[in-house]
């Protein structure tokens, strides 16, 4: 397609062209078209941008996603269901998520809500500095037990963006963050072949605008 055509249909204001090339062009008039239609940032085109959040090409997916997230990211409880917020956060990487206000709202709102008494998670033990089982390996359901620290929606999301500011000088290391079944685990781990430190923050929605924290720091030799 000739970007001109994208081009004249944003000078027209002519958001149904950008939305059929969305739909139904070749992959990169599509990309075009879903880049146009952000700029544009009509809300007629939230349809086919959710839409496209199911197609086959991983490209198109990520591309959907990302101009989802850009034109509503302030205001996405309000116009998105909670799945879809969930999935267009997974095309967002942990540094990003960690560094914005807005996006680690979204991810800690998007944990479902579990009753403040629950037992079904499971996360810490003995002394309360270890955290149990590996977040690189999967995201089950946890539990906090004592230490878990009750915080509000503003409280922890200052909590995420401080975890993240402590590590952010780190140079070799991995992130992983997820949330599962009313759990959130976000991890930054780094070592060598003699052992590894792991830095954790673990979050449970216990009720509407109220969150448990722990964060936690141990070490892993290796033993073999």
């Amino acid at each position: 397609m000739d970007p001109s055509r994208i081009s004249a249909s944003i000078e027209n204001d002519d958001v149904d062209a950008l939305i059929e090339m969305a739909r139904h062009g070749q992959s990169d008039d599509r990309l075009l078209a879903m880049q146009a239609l952000g700029k544009v940032g009509d809300e007629r085109a939230l349809a086919v941008l959710r839409e496209t959040l199911r197609d086959p090409e991983i490209k198109i997916r990520r591309m959907a996603a990302r101009v989802l997230y850009r034109m509503v990211a302030d205001r996405a409880t309000d116009v998105l269901d909670m799945r879809t917020i969930q999935h267009i956060l997974r095309f967002r990487t942990p540094e990003e998520i960690l560094s914005s206000a807005t996006a680690s709202r979204l991810f800690l709102q998007t944990l479902d809500i579990v009753p403040a008494d629950s037992r079904t998670l499971d996360l810490e033990h003995g002394d309360g500095t270890v955290v149990s089982g590996s977040p690189m390996e999967d995201y089950r359901g946890l539990t906090f037990r004592r230490a878990g620290i009750e915080q509000d929606l503003h409280e922890a999301v200052r909590h995420m963006l401080s975890f993240f500011e402590s590590l952010k000088g780190e140079t070799e290391g991995w992130w992983a963050i997820g949330p599962s079944r009313g759990a959130g685990i976000i991890a930054f781990r780094k070592g060598d072949r003699y052992g590894e430190t792991l830095h954790e923050l673990a979050l449970a929605r216990i009720a509407p605008e109220r969150y448990l924290t722990l964060t936690t720091h141990c070490y892993y030799a290796d033993w073999d």
